[in-house]
Formats: structure tokens, sequence, C-alpha cells
């Protein structure tokens, strides 16, 4: 069976988002090493480090060697971030989902999006925390999660000391950052955690971008613009990835429409302004008891927040 199952997308996020810049990964994600036969970490781990694999290719081979593990072997592994924090008895529903092998990659995915989307708020809330930090003038008011454990309490005391201090201009925020930064150790800069989707990237993909990301010798503002030209280089698929959750509201509108919404978001070629544009017509677009629905949609297109203004 060739479906993507709940643990070996775990299995390949984990991986490559804990392996060092330019190393193979240390080890397996937490609870894994523990529990797979011999055989099966090192035929993952070979997969991982097998550069002549394409993306899809990866992910179909560790889902075979996820096939041939044995349902206990299965049932004990952890579940991916999210998914462990409910409730035992909502746990062991997707862990019974996991069990089915008779389903098809894609009917899984749809029962497990069926059976988060049923959750009661509070619980959705815990599978889906909010990504983004609380803003301050435009600007995070702390750093990322993961930084902490990284960089050691000395360094994020000083990095949430910047965050929050509302005397300074972003700028200002921006390079006494970097300035911190540049002080910690590469081995320590190259695990610093990759913002969400990028872990689930092609390995290549997650080296370049890293590479990127913890260059501290070039300012912010350039390195934000060496990303953007990266993802815009990403095949459409992977460029998907990267992408935040839509809001509520997109997601119940028809599929033709959500379709339509994709290709917008797809075509790098349009600039932000031609793209608002676009998003615009087609809401205007909508039948009247769709467009109530929606909550009011500006005329003009929205100020970017003040640390992107410099991009």
């Amino acid at each position: 069976m060739n479906s993507i199952t709940i643990f070996s997308i775990a299995f390949l996020a984990s991986i490559i988002s804990s392996a060092p810049f330019g190393a193979p990964p240390p080890h397996l994600p937490p609870g894994f090493d523990e529990l797979l036969p011999n055989e099966a970490k090192d035929r993952l781990m070979e997969l991982h480090l097998n550069k002549a694999l394409s993306f899809e290719e990866r992910r179909e081979a560790i889902e075979e060697v996820f096939d041939q593990l044995p349902l206990e072997v299965l049932a004990k592994l952890p579940l991916p971030p999210g998914l462990e924090r409910l409730p035992a008895e909502h746990k062991q529903k997707f862990r019974e989902l996991q069990m089915d092998r008779t389903m098809t990659a894609a009917d899984r995915h749809n029962k497990v999006k069926q059976m988060v989307e049923e959750l009661p708020t509070e619980l959705q809330k815990v599978v889906n925390p909010p990504t983004t930090p609380p803003m301050i003038r435009g600007f995070p008011s702390r750093p990322p999660p993961g930084f902490e454990a990284i960089v050691g309490p000395s360094v994020f005391k000083q990095l949430v000391k910047v965050h929050e201090n509302a005397d300074l201009t972003v700028p200002q925020k921006k390079n006494m950052i970097d300035l911190i930064m540049r002080q910690v150790p590469r081995a320590q800069l190259d695990k610093l955690p990759l913002p969400p989707g990028f872990d689930q990237l092609p390995y290549e993909s997650v080296q370049r971008v890293r590479s990127i990301f913890t260059n501290f010798e070039i300012n912010w503002d350039e390195r934000h613009r060496l990303v953007m030209d990266f993802v815009q280089q990403l095949p459409r698929e992977q460029r998907r990835l990267l992408r935040p959750t839509p809001p509520p509201f997109v997601m119940e509108l028809p599929s033709e429409v959500r379709d339509q919404i994709e290709d917008i978001f797809d075509d790098v070629s349009l600039s932000p302004q031609e793209r608002f544009h676009k998003m615009r017509l087609i809401f205007q677009s909508l039948p009247a008891e769709l467009r109530a629905k929606l909550p009011p949609m500006p005329v003009n297109m929205p100020p970017p927040p003040p640390m992107m203004k410099s991009l």
C-alpha cells in the first residue's frame, strides 16, 4: 500500500527538522528509536540520506517501511505534535484510524481532517495552536517557539528583552537581534527550528533555506528577500506546504472557488496588489448568500506590517 500514514508524515517532518545543516540527522524522532526494529531504523535513515530520491519518492518509500511494521509496533509509536496533546479517548480514535490498512492515502487524509474538524473548539486549538506570537507594533513579542532550548537561557533572555522593548523601532530590533545571534555558535544555529511548513520540504531545500535563515552576516530584510526568492522557485506542491491554514470561511466555500483562490496564490508572477485585486473579484462574483457569510473585505489592499515595509 502506497498511502501516506500519520506516522510516516510525522517521521519525515521530524527527522528533517532535527537534522543539523549539512550533516546527517543525529537521531530518530523521540519515541521511534526505542520502538522500531533495527532493520526499519536502518532503512529509514538510508532513505533520508539518499539524495537521489525526490520528495514524493522518499515519502512513498518511508510509507512502505511503516506498512511492514507489526500493528503492535504502530500502536505504540508517538502521534504527531498536536494529536498527542489530545485526551486519551480522542487519541485512541486516531490510532484506530492508523491501524486501518484498508484505507487509501486520500481516504485517510480526509478522515483525519474530518475528525479534527469535528473536535470541540477547545480541542481544535490544542491540535492546531496559533503559530504566530502576539505582535507588538508589528513585531513578534517573543522569539519563535523552540529557540530557548537551542540558544540557551542567557541568549534567549537577551532576545526576549529586545522583542518586548516597546521603545525600540522595528529596524532597531532587527539590528539588535542580528548582533545577538551572531554570537551564537554555528552548531546551535544549525539546530534552530524552521518556520512552520519549511521542515516538510525535501532535505536539500531544508539545507538551503536553513543556510539563509541562519546567515546573520547579512541583514534581516536581505535574508527575508532571499527566502522569498527561494520559495518562489519551489514547485507548486512544495509552496503549498508553506502556506498558512486558510481561515474557516474559505474552507466553507465551494471547491471550485477554493481552486480559483489556490491558483491565484500559485501564480508567483502576481504582485501582492494584483493578487489582492483578483481575490476581491472572486469574492465579489459569489452569490449573495455566500457573500453574506464572508467577513467584510477592504476596498484597498491593507498596508504591510511595519517589519515588512522595507521589502
